[in-house]
């Protein structure tokens, strides 16, 4: 089976992750001939899923909606590829993907949507033409799949969801609560994350016996350090950028926070429970379905900072047995759930289906 996986970017982030898992998984089976196809910039994730032999097509074009030069030498890249089945993530990777794979003639072609697009009524029209070329639509949260289809764009008959993988870190278990109580978030540092309100509700604690781990970067690092030290929290928060492997800082902590103020999913926070992290995850979007009914985590509405502030409070305040059957109820959850081989035999299947159905 020939794959060609199109996304817009492979640099870093949550999509990037969820390729690199996915691309690795898949090119270890003997039945598939994979290429990953990058519309503008590669980085990160390309450079590392090339070192594994995964053949990977960075084109560095201007990706907006809509370009027609783009979509004409998509078509010769696909004449050439001639792949069974072409999976595009994204906007952009869908909108030129799906038409140009229509017009080369790729058998089955599969559209992802990876958050909550937020279209006004001409584009809402627009991918609803576009999504016309896919054969289904995969969706990572049945919160992303309800908001798409009552948008419209894709028919409840249409949409499949597969949630994200997850790559899991092992920590060693120990009988002692860290002398220090210390928060983690993993974001981009962008504001629909709401690592302001964050960094408001830390400054709010009592107690002054707690840090926060800040792993990211983005376009409002700058402004979310100048907070903290306006806070005062300066030597509390520690921001470390940018982490390919944040396993050694989820080590570090006791709770995972998600403040964002809308989640289609989260790659991190699964990480994290799959870790032995308990939580404290925004109740707008898909997250919370990754919680589950497991009982290992707090839901919390982003808006409100004090709800935010009770929570990490409450987190705090647990004893070391309540806080560790928390953590494993997490890592429970998700171990099963999300694992890259599962996310792959859940696409392969969707893929075979497919090409049954055309053959």
């Amino acid at each position: 089976m020939r794959i060609v996986r199109l996304v817009s970017e492979l640099d870093f982030g949550g999509l990037e992750k969820v390729v690199e898992l996915a691309s690795l998984e898949l090119h270890q089976r003997a039945d598939v001939e994979l290429s990953v196809v990058v519309l503008s910039k590669g980085g990160r994730t390309s450079d590392f899923l090339s070192t594994y032999g995964i053949k990977v097509i960075v084109l560095n074009q201007n990706c907006r909606i809509p370009n027609f030069g783009l979509l004409f030498r998509l078509f010769n890249l696909f004449k050439e590829l001639q792949p069974d089945v072409l999976h595009t993530s994204g906007a952009e990777a869908n909108f030129h993907g799906l038409i140009a794979g229509f017009l080369a003639e790729i058998k089955v072609r599969i559209g992802e949507e990876i958050g909550f697009p937020k279209h006004h009524f001409i584009w809402q029209l627009l991918f609803k033409c576009t999504y016309l070329f896919a054969d289904i639509v995969i969706v990572i949260s049945q919160a992303v799949q309800k908001f798409i289809v009552a948008k419209g764009e894709v028919p409840l008959s249409k949409s499949i969801v597969i949630y994200n993988p997850v790559k899991g870190f092992f920590i060693p278990e120990t009988d002692l609560m860290k002398e220090k109580f210390t928060f983690i978030t993993v974001a981009r540092l962008v504001p629909i994350k709401n690592i302001n309100g964050l960094l408001l509700a830390f400054s709010q604690l009592e107690t002054g016996n707690s840090s926060l781990i800040i792993v990211g970067d983005g376009s409002s690092r700058d402004s979310l350090y100048q907070l903290a030290v306006d806070l005062g929290i300066s030597s509390k928060v520690q921001f470390v950028g940018f982490q390919s492997d944040v396993g050694p800082y989820l080590a570090k902590a006791d709770c995972f926070v998600l403040p964002s103020f809308s989640e289609g999913s989260s790659v991190a926070l699964a990480e994290a429970m799959m870790t032995g992290l308990p939580s404290i995850v925004t109740k707008i979007g898909g997250a919370s379905e990754i919680l589950g009914k497991a009982n290992c985590g707090i839901l919390i509405d982003p808006y409100n900072v004090l709800e935010l502030r009770n929570a990490m409070k409450y987190m705090i305040g647990l004893g070391y047995k309540e806080w560790h059957e928390m953590g494993k109820r997490a890592r429970d959850q998700v171990t099963n759930k999300f694992s890259p081989a599962k996310h792959v035999d859940q696409l392969q299947a969707v893929y075979g289906q497919l090409l049954d159905a055309k053959d």
